[in-house]
């Protein structure tokens, strides 16, 4: 049986990171051909994604490693924080400005970020998740 370790992301851990998350996630529609140029690589963006949650204290990241310390796996979350009634919460990701090469679909990615709000708003309930709370802690 395989072992793995975990412990909390460094920095120089985010490119294993992104390989990881790109790997695991090949039929997400922000990483498929439609919202980018043609020949544009998307990796850089992502990575540059993950190195901006990175630096917000309320973002974090835990790795997993194999028996050789390469990293096979990873958690990301952002400590929420409540607002005052179910489904009303903070938005989980820092404000995030990325640099994006002229002939980018902005209208398709803009449409399914605001799909995904909306889809977290439906689903998220008290029942499913518990009352949110801050989570006070290192």
């Amino acid at each position: 049986m395989p072992s793995f370790t975990l412990h909390p992301a460094i920095s120089a851990d985010l490119s294993s990171i992104n390989d990881v998350d790109l790997a695991a996630n090949p039929d997400h529609p922000l990483t498929s051909p439609v919202p980018w140029p043609p020949g544009f690589d998307f990796r850089p963006l992502f990575l540059d994604r993950h190195q901006h949650m990175f630096q917000d204290p309320k973002h974090r990241y835990v790795v997993a490693e194999d028996a050789t310390g390469t990293i096979v796996g990873f958690i990301a979350w952002t400590i929420p924080t409540a607002k005052g009634g179910i489904g009303e919460v903070e938005d989980e990701y820092p404000e995030w400005e990325p640099n994006t090469p002229e002939g980018t679909n902005l209208e398709f990615i803009g449409a399914y970020v605001v799909a995904r709000a909306e889809q977290k708003r439906k689903y998220y309930t008290e029942e499913m998740y518990g009352k949110l709370e801050p989570w006070v802690g290192s």
